[in-house]
């Protein structure tokens, strides 16, 4: 699909999904409202909240609040985006933050139309952050252009830091809905993979965002985590899209199969750590 090259102060529609989320949720939307890049609209869709967090919400105006019964963050990032009215779109998590110009530096690499997906540093907060660090991007490397090999081995687009063309995340097909992807949100990293095959990514290196870390957080369960790689890298291996992948794609499913049972054996020690 061929894409304008011309990035000129074209609308960014910025979606966040949220449930219970009254603790962070006004910390979310201030950063959003705070970026020096004017056009933007916001999309708050609540995934069936049982708080306070629509009246929190509700306290802002030119925000359009959406509510749909509980049904994940995948669709109600989908929800989002079927709503938005912007050239491009971009993802935050509820209790994730940006820095001012996050937008103002990311949007500008769209000139190219080749471009897809553009992402950025972050570094980490909260409860359970022991440290203040940026986000290593496989082992101090990034990666730009044609990502799908480097990206099948590891997820490095956090999703809150990710703006995509809106035409292009409707051509992949939006987020995977499938329940299989709930338990650590693993639906981002399915989405990137599809855009990734017919599309380049570029990246801005520099701190744009901020990723909250709690200690109920479900994505800190390795055991879960690769579970869910065990079933992404079976249904890979099914698309005909992925078959030049199909060498990179067994041998990070074997890898996940042999971890995933390593830490259903040890993982009570290891998850103390």
């Amino acid at each position: 699909m061929k894409n304008s090259g011309t990035t000129e102060r074209q609308l960014v529609s910025v979606v966040i999904p949220v449930y219970n989320g009254e603790r962070h949720i006004k910390d979310a939307i201030d950063s959003v409202l705070a970026q020096t890049y004017s056009q933007v609209e916001l999309i708050v869709v609540d995934d069936g909240s049982t708080d306070n967090t629509k009246s929190l919400i509700k306290e802002y105006e030119g925000v359009e609040y959406r509510y749909q019964k509980n049904a994940g963050q995948a669709a109600a990032r989908n929800s989002g985006i079927k709503h938005s009215r912007g050239e491009f779109v971009a993802f935050l998590d509820a209790d994730d933050v940006w820095l001012p110009d996050k937008l103002e530096k990311q949007v500008p690499l769209f000139s190219d139309p080749s471009v897809g997906l553009v992402y950025c540093n972050m570094k980490f907060f909260g409860s359970s952050c022991k440290f203040n660090s940026r986000f290593e991007m496989s082992n101090g490397k990034v990666y730009r252009g044609s990502v799908t090999p480097q990206l099948l081995c590891r997820n490095f687009i956090p999703v809150s830091t990710a703006v995509a063309r809106k035409s292009v995340v409707n051509e992949a097909g939006l987020f995977d809905e499938r329940v299989e992807y709930r338990p650590v949100g693993g639906e981002d990293y399915e989405l990137w993979l599809r855009i990734s095959i017919q599309h380049d990514v570029d990246f801005v290196d520099a701190i744009l965002a901020k990723y909250c870390l709690r200690s109920d957080q479900m994505s800190k369960d390795r055991g879960t985590s690769y579970k869910f790689l065990m079933f992404l890298y079976r249904d890979l291996l099914k698309r005909d899209s992925f078959k030049s992948f199909r060498s990179i794609i067994v041998r990070k499913s074997l890898e996940s199969v042999a971890k995933f049972y390593f830490f259903a054996i040890f993982g009570r020690v290891f998850n103390k750590e």
